[in-house]
């Protein structure tokens, strides 16, 4: 087994116990006994190492008598357990959810080194005795269930029930009618004729592929010579993507089937299973399905017709966890903190979650997670070392899981460990001056820090790799940082290529740029100062309008020199980096959503601290304070180069004032621009946001979205050019709303605008479903979690 890369403790551990057997190998009705920390996992109160944290705190009791001893054991059928006061239950019946499988994962409950599988991404703490129903390859995407009940998995995979499965391929060459008819009437493969599929071709081909995240072969190809094969025979075998819908489950059945009637499989998706698909649900993320859900699944198994009592807790459209039940089963209203406790569970993806009103104040102080700007940095700064480097404090968010899944891809090694807060340390072995290793394709997600960077910190290796993401972050631009670039000698496949998926090349012979940066951007910049470490020669990079410095501060820890003038950045390479220790502060953006919450909860005052304070990230309580709002902010300490303190906010008791944003103050609030809105929307007067167009093209289009939000809120909205203005209603916390505000919202897949919808309806005065909330797990996993505590 290979060690860990985290120091060893100074004083030798106790001997561990005996490891207990597995329960993925117990029947799912086992329950006893538990240990009391796993119990509270089951039940949904908190992970495992968090259970513990509660423990040791004094704050849970077996049949009124408080237990702090960790290895201490429950039965569930008998004892009573109470955290806080609060009975915890076990859920009822056996659990099934569903995965939206990445690339790159492997169908396995057990850990392989240097691989990710699908236990990484399921709650197994939360569920133990998940397994996956089925398998998809490594290269497959798409829905992959899983379960703890042992009937329900072996009646779907038996041969006997043929449960329709869709799926999209990518193939080569112009799939005819011919080949359709076929595959209607099945096709005979070498283990026997396969049954008659559904089959038609997309007519949309490019459209499917940015659906569904496809690279072709001409920019996955390990070598130039298969690559000019690749393009040359795209050009003259047109691709095709084709919708297949079967019904066995043989292995590798499309691939067989499709190369039987000639048209090998490039990549593949599965879209449906049974009446299941992925709506709602972002790549890497999961959901537990309705009593209505598991029900057809029971029927389309030959299960009896009625579901499982207990299958699943929830109905379709209300709030999808796997906590301890909010409310009772009687149709009263939950009060505040059990709407709170029916919030949680942030790494769900559903269609559309319902928030319901705080109807209390929010009181007391909260620490955020780990700066999610600065975790990018911090990880992909140690990855491009020599040595091994410890980042602390990072946080658990599924961005930032793509910037350490990328570095691992490209050769890092990275070993992970939990911390009871919620977020993890991380120790990075680097690839120092030997550069990155051969990558065929690197999946982003939806980080777009991810893409950008990555390019600039590949620029200096002649590595060439396939760049992919979601669907969102495949529609934002990438020009903006491949033009500056090629200037420096990289490249990119095809060269007129604008968006994800797309290769990239860097090349040893990297010249060094002197630019203006007229796209006010810090990932543009920051991917420029990373390639810039690698050009031979020394770089002038010129800003515009100034943005996020947050690499600017981490270089130098990491022994780089470099010259930050004004809005100027000068630095000569070659440099090599040297591994270092960083402290990632909490996340002012996450911060944000908290004070905005106590601003509009009557009777709040909320603190966050241990938060960075960077000054090109306080452009949104700048301007709060400029509207009159009772904010304010502090800084105590230094953390990774960067200022740390502590956020104030309190209940506001008049209107706020309108102000006038200019355009050279959007970048340091262009992650809060959501919440700007809604403030003025309910402030006296009109607030004007100039030069705010980079809105448009964040993880969706915010511009958009902040007029959504101040509507809903009554006040009148325009857009001229890029010029925002929003004219208030005049209210303040408590009073009656102007207006009613939306039944229904989206989030766009945007983890922003998701937290700001849910703020409004935590704050509003009905409840708001929200469309894709479980975004929000991209950046602030704990939010609903730390508004819970807030309001308790």
């Amino acid at each position: 087994m290979t060690s860990s890369l985290f120091p060893e403790p100074a004083e030798p551990a106790e001997p561990a116990e005996p490891a207990e057997p597995a329960e993925p190998a117990e029947p799912a009705e086992r329950v006893v006994p538990l240990r009391l920390q796993r119990f509270l996992a089951r039940a949904g109160v908190a992970s495992r190492r968090g259970s513990e944290n509660l423990m040791t705190a004094g704050r849970v009791s077996v049949n009124g008598r408080v237990v702090t001893e960790l290895g201490s054991k429950v039965d569930p059928r008998v004892d009573e357990v109470r955290v806080d006061g609060r009975v915890v239950r076990l859920a009822d019946g056996p659990v099934t959810i569903m995965l939206h499988k990445p690339a790159g994962v492997i169908t396995t409950m057990r850990e392989q080194a240097g691989r990710s599988c699908v236990a990484e991404l399921v709650p197994t703490d939360r569920y133990p005795g998940l397994y996956p129903l089925g398998r998809l390859d490594a290269d497959t995407t798409g829905l992959l269930l899983f379960s703890t009940d042992g009937d329900l998995g072996n009646a779907l995979l038996h041969p006997r029930h043929h449960v329709p499965k869709r799926y999209v391929a990518v193939v080569e060459g112009t799939v005819g009618q011919g080949a359709l008819e076929q595959l209607r009437a099945g096709v005979m493969l070498d283990d026997g004729p396969a049954m008659p599929a559904l089959a038609e071709v997309e007519p949309d081909p490019h459209r499917a592929c940015r659906r569904y995240g496809f690279a072709l072969p001409s920019a996955t190809a390990p070598t130039a010579a298969s690559r000019r094969a690749a393009r040359e025979r795209e050009r003259t075998h047109p691709w095709s993507v084709v919708s297949l819908q079967i019904s066995e489950g043989r292995y590798h059945q499309v691939k067989r089937m499709m190369e039987a009637v000639g048209h090998p499989v490039w990549a593949l998706h599965r879209a449906r299973f049974g009446e299941l698909d992925l709506s709602g649900v972002e790549r890497g993320m999961w959901r537990e399905l309705t009593d209505a859900e598991v029900a057809d699944l029971r029927r389309a198994a030959g299960l009896e017709d009625a579901p499982l009592e207990g299958a699943s807790r929830v109905s379709s459209g209300s709030p999808r966890r796997a906590s301890a039940k909010a409310g009772d089963s009687t149709g009263r209203k939950p009060d505040a903190r059990a709407a709170c406790a029916a919030a949680r569970g942030a790494r769900q993806a559903v269609a559309a979650e319902t928030v319901t009103p705080l109807g209390a104040p929010l009181r007391g102080s909260v620490r955020v997670p780990g700066d999610k700007s600065i975790a990018h940095r911090a990880v992909l700064l140690a990855a491009m070392a020599v040595g091994t480097s410890l980042v602390r404090g990072l946080p658990d968010g599924l961005d930032v899981r793509s910037t350490i899944d990328a570095v691992r891809v490209l050769g890092a090694r990275v070993d992970l460990r939990e911390r009871p807060d919620g977020g993890f340390d991380a120790a990075v072995r680097g690839w120092g001056d030997k550069g990155p290793r051969r990558a065929a394709r690197v999946d982003c997600g939806n980080s777009g820090t991810t893409a950008r960077l990555l390019m600039g910190a590949l620029a200096p290796f002649p590595v060439r790799c396939a760049l992919v993401g979601d669907p969102s972050l495949s529609a934002r631009p990438m020009r903006r940082v491949l033009d500056p670039l090629a200037l420096m000698g990289a490249s990119a496949d095809p060269p007129s290529a604008t968006h994800l998926p797309l290769a990239f090349c860097g090349t040893t012979d990297l010249r060094p740029l002197d630019v203006r940066l007229e796209v006010p951007s810090a990932q543009v910049k920051s991917a420029l100062v990373l390639a810039a470490l690698g050009a031979h020669g020394t770089s002038r990079l010129m800003q515009a309008v100034p943005t996020r410095d947050h690499t600017e501060r981490l270089l130098p820890l990491f022994g780089a020199e470099l010259a930050c003038e004004g809005e100027r950045v000068c630095l000569t390479g070659p440099q090599v980096l040297r591994a270092c220790d960083v402290d990632v502060p909490g996340d002012v953006s996450s911060a944000a959503f908290l004070v905005a919450a106590a601003l509009r909860a009557p009777g709040s005052r909320v603190r966050v601290e241990g938060v960075g304070l960077n000054p090109t990230r306080l452009g949104y309580l700048e301007a709060l304070r400029r509207m009159g709002a009772p904010v304010r902010w502090w800084v105590a300490e230094g953390e990774g180069g960067e200022p740390v303190g502590a956020i104030e906010a309190c209940a506001a008791r008049e209107p706020l004032r309108g102000v006038r944003v200019r355009s050279d103050e959007v970048p340091a609030l262009v992650d809060e621009a959501c919440l700007l809105a809604l403030a003025a929307a309910e402030a006296s007067g009109v607030t004007v946001i100039e030069g705010a167009g980079e809105l448009r093209v964040k993880e969706s289009d915010r511009l958009r979205a902040s007029c959504d939000l101040a509507r809903a809120l009554g006040a009148r909205v325009s857009v001229s050019g890029d010029d925002l203005r929003i004219e208030g209603t005049g209210r303040i916390a408590g009073e009656a709303p102007c207006a009613q505000p939306p039944r229904r919202a989206r989030a766009q897949g945007d983890h922003r605008v998701a937290l700001a919808w849910a703020v409004l309806g935590l704050t509003g005065s009905r409840s708001l479903s929200v469309e894709g909330l479980a975004c929000h797990a991209v950046s602030y996993p704990q939010f609903l979690t730390h508004i819970e505590r807030l309001v308790s």
